[in-house]
């Protein structure tokens, strides 16, 4: 019985290293990053979120619209903030610093395209 105990606990000891660094490289190391937009309402709201939802590393983004600002979860292995913000410039928004398409912007529907007073 005793012998049966330790070769379970050594089996399991065993175990638990070989798994711990497979374990380690599945674990996704996800960075909030927010960035300030030029969005208005609410039809900017939901064409920005699903519009960054659709990009590939991207987890979650949710658009504050009192504030403009969006604040994206994604994995830095997959997607870069660069991307995402010229992401954003790309459906017609400013995003931080980018600055938004023009054409992207003129095809936004006219209460998107009023302008922001700084």
């Amino acid at each position: 019985m005793k012998k049966s105990l330790t070769f379970l606990a050594f089996i399991g000891m065993l175990c638990h290293f070989m798994l711990s660094p497979v374990m380690a490289q599945k674990a996704v190391k996800r960075i909030v990053a927010t960035v300030q937009t030029s969005a208005i309402c609410e039809q900017c709201k939901d064409r920005i979120e699903h519009g960054l939802l659709k990009i590939k590393g991207v987890k979650s983004a949710v658009l504050d619209n009192q504030t403009k600002k969006v604040a994206i979860k994604y994995d830095p292995r997959k997607v870069t903030l660069a991307q995402l913000k010229q992401a954003i410039a790309a459906l017609g928004y400013d995003a931080d610093e980018v600055k938004k398409n023009e054409e992207a912007f003129k095809a936004l529907p006219g209460c998107c395209q009023v302008k922001m007073h700084d």
